[in-house]
C-alpha cells in the first residue's frame, strides 16, 4: 500500500499501540497543529498521553506532546513533533498522566511549568477562564501585576 517503515517496531502490552508508518488523511490536528499523522490503535472513549524520546529506553528523558483522546478503536491524529530529535513515541493511559503544574520564582517574576495542556487563567476561581496568551508547555514566565489571578491547565 506504499507505507514504508525501516526501522524495527517493538509492541509492549496489548494497547494502546502506536501504527509504524504515517497514515493518509482524515486525522484529526492534536491541539491544531497539523503535521505528520500517525495511526493509534486504541479504545473509543479513553485518552492516552503521547510522549517522545530521543532514545528508545526514554534514558534521556520523555516529553509530553499532548493527549489524544480516542472517538473510535482506531483513530488517527496529526502531530508536531519536538524539534529536537525525539524518535521514539509512546503512548500512557490517562491514569498515569500528571499535569504537573507547579510555580517557581524567575527573573522579575515568576514561572509557570506544566507537562501538557493548555493554561489558562481567571480574575476568580469561578472564571471565566480564557487560555493565556503566548503560553505553551513546558512553562510561561508570569510578572505579577498585583491583581490576583488564578491559573490551571486543560488537557
Amino acid at each position: 500500500d506504499g507505507r514504508g517503515f525501516g526501522g524495527n517496531l517493538f509492541i509492549v502490552g496489548a494497547s494502546p499501540v502506536l501504527t509504524p508508518w504515517q497514515a493518509a488523511g482524515g486525522a484529526r490536528a492534536l491541539h491544531g497543529i497539523g503535521g505528520p499523522t500517525i495511526g493509534v490503535h486504541g479504545h473509543a472513549g479513553e485518552q492516552y498521553l503521547l510522549q517522545g524520546s530521543a532514545t528508545v529506553d526514554g534514558s534521556g528523558g520523555w516529553t509530553n506532546l499532548g493527549l489524544l483522546s480516542m472517538t473510535e478503536d482506531y483513530d488517527e491524529f496529526e502531530i508536531t513533533p519536538p524539534a529536537s530529535g525525539h524518535r521514539f513515541l509512546r503512548l500512557l493511559t490517562t491514569e498515569a498522566f500528571d499535569p504537573g503544574l507547579d510555580i517557581a520564582p524567575g527573573t522579575g517574576g515568576l514561572i509557570l511549568h506544566w507537562n501538557s495542556g493548555v493554561l489558562e487563567s481567571a480574575p476568580t476561581v469561578k472564571g471565566p477562564w480564557s487560555a493565556v496568551p503566548g503560553a505553551s508547555a513546558p512553562e510561561h514566565s508570569l510578572a505579577p501585576t498585583g491583581a490576583g489571578e488564578f491559573y490551571r491547565v486543560r488537557q
